[in-house]
């Protein structure tokens, strides 16, 4: 049996492993990102919505459901329109505005 607790660590376990290649030291997913991903992977496992799916049901799922797992199990939310975001650390932010800033005409040249 597999359930979504189950698949929710797992993905703990695959963002650490991609937290760890990221040299800003940025979260890849929140929890409650996690937990939608996992809710949905579960409802691709068994669409009756129950929170278990029993190895005769993984054993038996198709190609098209085994493409869609991976889908939302390996989808990078900062590049989809539902989670669209990006972090700016402080500094990064004030270099921005410090390199925007004409001090001649006291504005923002953008």
């Amino acid at each position: 049996m597999i359930n979504a607790a189950t698949v929710m660590e797992e993905l703990k376990l695959m963002q650490a492993m991609e937290e760890d290649d990221d040299p800003e030291d940025i979260p890849v997913h929140d929890e409650d990102i996690l937990e939608e991903i996992s809710h949905k992977v579960m409802l691709i496992l068994n669409p009756t919505g129950e929170d278990t799916a029993s190895c005769d049901r993984l054993s038996q799922l198709t190609v098209k459901e085994l493409k869609a797992v991976a889908e939302v199990m390996s989808s990078d939310p900062a590049n989809t329109e539902e989670y669209e975001y990006k972090h700016f650390t402080p500094k990064e932010v004030s270099d921005v505005i410090i390199s925007a800033y004409d001090a001649d005409t006291d504005r923002l040249e953008l």
